[in-house]
């Protein structure tokens, strides 16, 4: 311990250990030893955020330590004028109190004395309007008191102090959250793009990096070096014309079924993200969710057969599944107009004239699966 010579070196080993992501208690004993061997300090205490009655005791007895916590943290000067010297980063308790009242007092002789305390200092930690705790360091009556040149230093150490706890915080919270971020992410079964207002992807999880690798295999990139299929953010675009057009407009999401060369289909569904104002500009969000399509036929035998388009394809799906024209208008975002016209071209092209006979047709030409059939009946 050396009294009076530049706090620095021990800054810089507290900056370094914040770096650390230590366990919060783990960093405040850190602390505690620090101080122990800039200034002399017989014992200390280091008061928890919310806590005004302790935390973790360095040389402290237990039964005492048991007895503030208890009964004598009321009757502490600290907590009783803490709230006027918050805004103090150190304070010597015979600065602000009578002392000569003070020993006189209950909680001096029948709980301080017995444990030969007499000097006691405080050091406020906070950053900003964030409060980390404070410190109290003990001298028995014997020694001298705290002096001017260890009030000095231990102005100078404080705010770096409050700065590492605070930053040893941030860096367990981001880990945390990248944790739990990368776990929702290997998890969730939703794909999610998040794009800016040029169209350039800033977040790709990895269902929709999947995604984009099994669509590429029918359309190629619009932008290779986003690996971006070329017509994903097409909705996204209308989005952003709209708002262009009509500031004062309310964007409403917009939906697709898009399906891959292996007849996996997906909805997508685009939206924006609040006005933009906090990222400088517009940001939207694509969702991509796999549709799991229970089937008894082939679709690409089907399309290959009958010439039927992909929409079309869609609308057999459907219909094979038993699903009303009102229910395939809103499971593929299209209007009831828009289904009915499908059939009749699904009906012309397949030469059938009911759905009881479409279904017959799959079947017919799917002899494998013709066991499912009265699973299937007349949809209607």
């Amino acid at each position: 311990m050396i009294e009076g010579s530049q706090p620095f070196e021990e800054i810089q080993e507290i900056l370094h250990v914040a770096n650390l992501a230590l366990e919060p208690n783990l960093l405040r004993s850190k602390i505690l030893e620090l101080l122990f061997k800039k200034i002399y300090v017989e014992c200390s205490v280091f008061f928890l955020p919310g806590d005004s009655t302790g935390g973790i005791e360095v040389n402290l007895e237990e039964k005492y330590v048991k007895q503030y916590k208890e009964h004598f943290h009321r009757y502490d000067p600290i907590q009783l004028i803490a709230g006027t010297y918050y805004m103090r980063r150190v304070i010597r308790l015979e600065e602000v109190i009578d002392y000569h009242a003070f020993v006189s007092s209950r909680f001096y002789c029948d709980f301080l004395r017995p444990q030969k305390i007499h000097h006691k200092l405080y050091i406020n930690l906070y950053t900003g309007d964030r409060y980390h705790g404070r410190i109290a360091l003990f001298r028995p009556q014997k020694t001298d008191g705290f002096s001017e040149e260890n009030v000095r230093i231990l102005r100078t150490m404080a705010p770096f102090l409050a700065f590492a706890l605070d930053h040893n915080d941030l860096l367990i919270k981001t880990r945390v959250q990248e944790g739990a971020f990368n776990l929702v992410d290997k998890n969730v079964s939703v794909g999610v793009i998040l794009v800016d207002d040029s169209m350039r992807p800033v977040y790709m999880n990895q269902k929709a990096r999947a995604f984009c690798q099994d669509f590429s295999v029918r359309v190629p990139y619009k932008d290779a070096v986003f690996r971006m299929p070329s017509g994903l953010l097409d909705d996204c675009r209308a989005i952003s014309e709209e708002l262009g057009a009509r500031a004062d407009c309310l964007a409403l999401p917009k939906y697709r079924v898009l399906r891959t060369d292996h007849f996996k289909a997906f909805h997508i569904s685009s939206r924006i993200l609040g006005n933009g104002s906090s990222t400088g500009g517009k940001l939207f969000m694509v969702s991509i969710e796999e549709v799991h399509e229970s089937m008894g036929f082939e679709p690409a035998r089907l399309k290959e057969v009958y010439k039927l388009t992909n929409r079309e394809i869609d609308i057999v799906l459907q219909t094979y599944q038993g699903l009303k024209n009102a229910e395939i208008a809103r499971r593929l975002f299209i209007s009831e107009i828009t289904v009915k016209k499908h059939i009749q071209n699904i009906f012309q092209k397949m030469g059938v004239k009911s759905r009881t006979a479409l279904v017959h047709r799959i079947l017919e030409d799917n002899p494998d699966f013709v066991s499912i059939a009265g699973s299937c009946g007349d949809p209607g």
